[in-house]
């Protein structure tokens, strides 16, 4: 045991947190680091682009564990520091500061970034992306009536912002390069939905088509232009185009990386001392055996879980099964599992019009995954049928009358 030293996680979101929180909570009595690049104390990160961006919810409120806390649990918050590089042979984090912090076990939570727009006059003062408090607290001035919005892409983040700026009295045009809303996410069913209904609420949907260049007055963004021959006038853009792992620390301390950093089920990766968690990571998924990188609140809550008991000594894998949301309007979309592969998808009815489930099966008619749609019900039922690996009939999930928990 290195006298001094304990655990170092570098970044300051919800896996950074839930490592920490796991470890002390499971008796951990060594030094616990948490170094964030972010000048507040972790927050949540998902209700950014709804509830905190459309002024319902204070900052405070985001705050996923109170000053107090990481006093009492004697968890040392580092703000405003920047990791600069790893020393594995002496097992050092030095910080972009110089200051260096002696470690035992190390935990990369480094999160993602934002891939940027690839277009001239991208750093327009009236072209925003989403990340951080301060990115929501800069976003939060334009959500007004009267005010044009362009949103560039048709993804949980970009319609997310959409339907806040729309339902904040703002004109909104939502331009998606792919023909369908939620492509990489959802199948034909569900993405037809909630491009319906986004144009019902009065937004302009397009799809096919990207921004080939934008139009500056007196250095604003004042107009884009479609490659389909539009143009597009707007006082805001807003763009959620994907993001990349933050890998480059790994990278330069010579940990293997790919689209993450690459880890194994116990959330190690190839040095036994250096664990990644979080969006950062790429795992290998139980069910599917492909390795695959998570953005979701659960990943990192249960990926932070796998990896405190690692550091504990424990023997512990990451198998649980990947789930996520989406609040748009009035409509909550959940999806189970990851349904990339999937050969046909089976519509359930729900209780009413607004409601429903949409089930994707493989060619050998596996269940992989399943959106609901205003269904809480349905989707805790799904959650079970695939954490099961349960038989699940196509006939049976089109059949709203028949109860899937017999399945079970």
């Amino acid at each position: 045991m290195m006298d001094g030293a304990g655990t170092v996680i570098v970044g300051g979101g919800q896996a950074a947190v839930e490592v920490a929180s796991a470890l002390r909570a499971n008796g951990y009595d060594r030094p616990i680091r948490i170094v964030s690049n972010e000048a507040h104390l972790p927050y949540q990160r998902p209700p950014l682009s709804k509830t905190y961006l459309s002024g319902a919810r204070e900052a405070a409120s985001l705050m996923l564990r109170s000053p107090a806390f990481f006093l009492e649990k004697k968890i040392e918050v580092l703000l405003r520091q920047s990791a600069g590089n790893i020393r594995r042979n002496s097992r050092e984090l030095v910080l972009a500061s110089g200051q260096t912090l002696r470690y035992e076990a190390l935990v990369l939570a480094t999160g993602a970034s934002n891939r940027e727009l690839p277009l001239a006059g991208a750093r327009s003062p009236n072209v925003f992306s989403l990340r951080s408090l301060s990115d929501a607290d800069s976003l939060q001035r334009y959500i007004r009536p009267g005010l044009r919005w362009l949103v560039i892409g048709g993804g949980f983040v970009g319609l997310e912002v959409a339907a806040t700026a729309r339902q904040g009295g703002a004109g909104v045009s939502i331009v998606e390069a792919a023909p369908a809303l939620l492509s990489r996410a959802t199948g034909a069913i569900t993405s037809a939905h909630i491009a319906k209904l986004h144009r019902d609420a009065g937004s302009e949907v397009i799809t096919g088509t990207t921004v080939s260049a934008l139009v500056h007055d007196q250095g604003r963004a004042v107009a884009a232009l479609l490659r389909d021959g539009r143009t597009s006038e707007c006082d805001v853009i807003f763009y959620g185009i994907g993001a990349s792992a933050n890998t480059q620390l790994a990278a330069q301390a010579g940990l293997e990386v790919e689209r993450g950093i690459l880890v194994d089920t116990s959330m190690r990766t190839n040095d036994p001392h250096i664990f990644a968690v979080g969006d950062c990571a790429e795992h290998i998924d139980s069910r599917s055996m492909r390795r695959c990188r998570l953005e979701s609140v659960q990943n990192a809550i249960d990926q932070a879980g796998v990896a405190a008991r690692g550091i504990l000594g424990e023997a512990a894998q990451y198998t649980a099964l990947p789930w996520f949301w989406s609040d748009q309007f009035k409509t909550k979309l959940q999806i189970a599992g990851i349904g990339a592969g999937y050969t046909r998808e089976v519509l359930r009815p729900g209780t009413d019009d607004a409601s429903f489930s949409v089930f994707y099966f493989s060619a050998s008619d596996q269940l992989l995954a399943v959106d609901s749609v205003n269904a809480p019900g349905e989707h805790m039922l799904a959650r079970k049928l695939l954490s099961s690996s349960t038989p699940v009939p196509t006939h049976m999930v089109a059949d709203g009358s028949v109860d899937l928990r017999s399945l079970l």
